[in-house]
């Protein structure tokens, strides 16, 4: 699933429009199963789904007449890794703090080049190892920490602009993302 959101990431005016068109992906795939040649290449299979299921949705939403879209809700995804590992439990500031945290790296990432919104969206979001990653996109495994390495080089820079640094601790990557950032 980080695949396809990653894909529709920054693609989408909400994150209630992004949800509508992963569920509308799934369902597709569920109903063409039998069409996938290479169980492999689900991941990417599954991201030619989504651009259509993204392109039917703004070919059907240009037929409709325009309504005030509703507010950001705090991430489409609900909880994440960046919210584990506290001690206490949180206060309503630290929450509220956490949330535009979560929701302005979310933006960041969906302003990046699709190369590195996926592996980006899978990685954080979705909290994939390399070898996941790479395996269900297809791609190398140094080609995806290539592209991690790059990205996550260009989302500190953009968090820095916000004042802010990326939430997650050492510990958090996996030995060949370490070694890839060496």
């Amino acid at each position: 699933m980080p695949c396809v959101l990653g894909h529709l990431a920054g693609r989408t005016r909400c994150p209630a429009d992004t949800e509508d068109i992963t569920q509308e992906v799934f369902i597709t795939a569920y109903r063409n199963l039998a069409r996938l040649r290479d169980p492999e290449r689900l991941g990417a299979w599954l991201v030619n789904i989504a651009h259509s299921r993204l392109v039917d949705f703004y070919r059907a939403e240009s037929r409709r007449p325009k309504t005030a879209s509703p507010a950001a809700s705090s991430g489409p995804h609900g909880s994440t890794g960046w919210e584990q590992g506290r001690d206490s439990a949180p206060t309503p500031a630290d929450v509220v703090s956490e949330r535009q945290t979560r929701q302005v790296i979310l933006q960041e990432i969906a302003r990046m080049r699709e190369p590195y919104r996926v592996v980006l969206y899978m990685r954080l979001v979705g909290e994939e190892s390399t070898g996941e990653i790479a395996r269900r996109l297809g791609l190398a495994s140094a080609t995806v920490r290539q592209r991690l390495l790059r990205g996550m080089r260009r989302l500190r820079k953009a968090l820095k602009k916000h004042g802010l640094e990326l939430p997650l601790s050492p510990e958090s990557q996996t030995e060949d993302d370490r070694e890839a950032e060496e």
